[in-house]
């Protein structure tokens, strides 16, 4: 509408057309005379303002008085430039309803000058629900932003103003090619292009070439444009690289270790084999030489002979121990529910076979649990085994045989899941230093001599391995008075 036109037009014919022009849109008219502070408010105006129509007389004080004090120096700014450079505003400010909302309000002005004076056009247009939208959009966690079909920016939030390292006034209006001409031919260009003419939704992680970081994005299309949803997961992308490269470093670690651990069983398991026959005969040469020719040896000769013969036994003995060591892991038993009290009477019909020692064993009922029973077997055979030998002289070792469940928390930073059995094994025995308690699971590791008491120093050692055969482990405690060997079971 030309300023001619508006020349022509009084009072009476300006609220007119305003009345007319209010009933497109959410838009109110509003004529201000600068020199008077008077309004010309249609009753679509009032409906805006939420205001009284009955009030005959609403100035351009009323209207500040409603409007937020935050804004209301950004409007007079916007009102001062249009008088003294009479170019065009537009502004956004809130203003305060009677129920006490909050409304946001976009204002456009024209400056309209005639004979008799200067009148300003102001267009008002509620965006309450637009700035909600916004505001949502910038307290996403996510990157948003919205492209036409011809690919303008059309919305963009402060998280992918943060993520482009570019201002709103950067990208509103403008291509995304045009912004970031490095995107053509790459993933981004094609999924965008993609969506924009099949119209369908779509998601991807992909490389933002602009930073060189990674994103996973999500696309949608609709009629008129695309509305793209993203995050920065460069951090993820690396961290998943390291734990790809960690996890093939340890496959090839754990593979190598698997290889040795089989080649040392095998060479453990057929050394020991291979060397009882030899030393069976070697023994029984020795024992036949003292049987028809001892009455020709002397005291002396016959005394190394029968020490020649007590180190064969030993070396009999470690062998024997070393292919139970083997057959931990060459084991072909099935796993199944084996109840532990079957276990223990079976140990103890053993121990009584083979013992001539006296010894007392007070147990819990225990549980049934998934296991390997002759492992089984072999691991409590050796923990009673040691509570009866390390003892001191005419003492009767007293075993005591508890079981309760364990939960994380009480096993430090062994546990591995929630809930243990744990099957405790405490004697009345001799004891050990605690410094010792994790090196006496170790191969050939004795804490005395054979003069004190016999043994191999493997016992413990199979112990431990039966345990992680399991999926277990063991632990030794001592006060100095008696020791008490814990086992922990996956419930």
């Amino acid at each position: 509408m030309s300023n001619d036109t508006f020349l022509k037009m009084d009072e009476l014919n300006l609220r007119n057309v305003c009345e007319h022009l209010s009933k497109f849109g959410s838009f109110v008219y509003l004529w201000k005379t600068p020199n008077t502070r008077d309004l010309i408010i249609t009753p679509e105006g009032y409906k805006f303002f939420g205001i009284d129509p009955a009030n005959p007389v609403f100035t351009n004080d009323d209207l500040e008085k409603i409007i937020h004090p935050e804004d209301i120096d950004n409007v007079r700014a916007g009102e001062k430039k249009l008088l003294d450079k009479e170019e065009n505003s537009v502004i956004e400010f809130r203003i305060f309803c009677p129920d006490g909302t909050q409304k946001y309000v976009r204002q456009s002005q024209q400056l309209i000058k005639t004979e008799k004076d200067i009148k300003i056009l102001n267009i008002l247009q509620d965006i309450t629900e637009q700035k909600r939208a916004e505001i949502i959009l910038n307290i996403m966690n996510e990157a948003f932003f919205e492209l036409d079909n011809h690919f303008i920016f059309r919305r963009v939030n402060l998280q992918a103003e943060l993520f482009f390292r570019k201002q709103n006034k950067e990208l509103i209006g403008k291509s995304i090619w045009d912004v970031f001409p490095e995107l053509i031919g790459t993933a981004l260009y094609d999924m965008l292009v993609a969506s924009q003419k099949e119209k369908i939704a779509g998601r991807n992680e992909i490389l933002f070439p602009a930073n060189g970081r990674w994103i996973g994005a999500s696309m949608a299309s609709y009629t008129d444009g695309i509305i793209v949803v993203f995050h920065d997961i460069n951090e993820q992308k690396r961290t998943d690289e390291e734990l790809k490269n960690l996890n093939q470093s340890l496959q090839e670690k754990n593979k190598e270790l698997e290889q040795k651990n089989a080649e040392l069983a095998l060479f453990s398991y057929i050394t020991s084999n291979d060397l009882k026959a030899p030393l069976r005969k070697i023994y029984t040469s020795f024992e036949m030489i003292l049987t028809r020719e001892g009455h020709m040896l002397s005291n002396s000769a016959k005394a190394h002979f029968r020490r020649i013969q007590a180190s064969i036994q030993k070396i009999n003995f470690i062998t024997d121990d070393l292919l139970s060591f083997a057959k931990v892991n060459k084991n072909d038993e099935t796993i199944s529910e084996t109840d532990l009290n079957e276990i223990l009477d079976k140990a103890k019909e053993k121990l009584k076979q083979n013992t001539e020692k006296k010894f007392v064993i007070e147990s819990d009922k225990l549980p049934v649990i998934e296991g390997y029973p002759e492992l089984l077997l072999q691991l409590f055979l050796h923990i009673i085994s040691n509570a009866i030998k390390f003892q001191e002289k005419d003492n009767i070792p007293q075993i005591s045989i508890r079981h309760e469940i364990v939960y994380l928390g009480k096993l430090q930073d062994k546990a591995l899941s929630n809930e243990y059995h744990g099957i405790s094994f405490e004697d009345n025995g001799i004891g050990f230093d605690t410094i010792h308690a994790d090196e006496i699971f170790n191969l050939f590791y004795k804490l005395h001599t054979t003069k004190e008491f016999k043994g191999t120093g493997v016992g413990l050692a199979i112990c431990k391995k039966i345990m992680e055969r399991h999926g277990g482990f063991i632990e030794a405690k001592s006060n100095g008075n008696g020791s008490t060997f814990i086992c922990i079971f996956p419930a």
